[in-house]
Parts: C-alpha cells; structure tokens; sequence
C-alpha cells in the first residue's frame, strides 16, 4: 500500500500555518495502518511565530522520536502522516 496523508489545514491555515513540527510517533507506529506501512508521523502546523513553542512541546513527549521542523517543505510520504492545526489556546501556545 501506498503512504496515507490526512493534512487537516483549510485553505486559510495552510497559508497562515506554515511551519511543521512533528516526528514518528512510537505508540501508534505498533499497530494499524502505521505498522503497516512504515510507521505513524505525526506534524503539527503553525504559525511561524509560534514555531519555537510548538517544537518545545512536541519535543517534550515521551512518545516521538525524530523530531523535525520542516518550513516550505512536506513531509516525506511515508507510513500513516497526519498534519494537524495549532490554533490560539493550544496547550503548547499555553505559557
């Protein structure tokens, strides 16, 4: 089978929400469509201002590894990739 993307920006947020941090994540890369087909990764999209918290707590999780930040680029298709929205009052915007 062929990698599977669900990139959840609109429009507006794949514009304003460019910057994506994220890695492999090590729980869900044991079972399903990640096992499956490479691992599972995981990216959150955000604001360039707020990159540095974003990837401090990203980095901060027991359950990634390979952390990257990626800006103007995609992720690599591999496994089971999964983009999600860091919007105001995300945990990791929080101080």
């Amino acid at each position: 089978m062929k990698p599977i993307t669900i990139d959840n920006r609109d429009k507006v947020s794949h514009h304003t929400h460019t910057v994506l941090i994220g890695g492999k994540d090590n729980f869900l890369s044991n079972w399903g469509t990640g096992k499956e087909h490479g691992g599972s990764w995981a990216y959150w999209a955000c604001r360039p201002e707020d990159a540095d918290a974003v990837e401090s707590w990203v980095s901060s999780r027991n359950d990634f590894d390979k952390v990257k930040r990626l800006s103007g680029k995609y992720p690599q298709k591999r496994g089971h990739t999964t983009v999600y929205v860091i919007y105001d009052g995300h945990v990791s915007l929080l101080p």
